[in-house]
């Protein structure tokens, strides 16, 4: 396995990107009002919501999370879902 000591990333600056797309996600992923150019089939969207969701309760044991980011804008959403498995998803 390779060593982490050289990693060019900053752990900051990806959560930083992460947050960005999942922001970006929020809205190329609403269930009204959705854009057109998303490219994204209408009959993904609940199963990548579902996975938004749980990407964003993975990120929010990250020492990088903070109020109002996109995670905690994610899993606000699960108690206004109109599907059960986000409404009631544990969050």
């Amino acid at each position: 396995m390779e060593s982490m000591a050289g990693w060019p990333w900053n752990p900051h600056n990806c959560y930083t990107l992460l947050n960005v797309g999942l922001k970006m996600l929020l809205s190329q992923l609403a269930y009204v009002g959705r854009p057109d150019n998303t490219e994204i089939p209408d009959d993904d969207v609940p199963l990548l919501r579902l996975e938004c969701v749980r990407f964003a309760r993975a990120l929010r044991a990250n020492k990088f999370f903070e109020q109002g980011d996109a995670c905690e804008l994610w899993l606000a959403e699960t108690s206004t879902n109109p599907l059960p498995e986000l409404r009631f998803f544990p969050v």
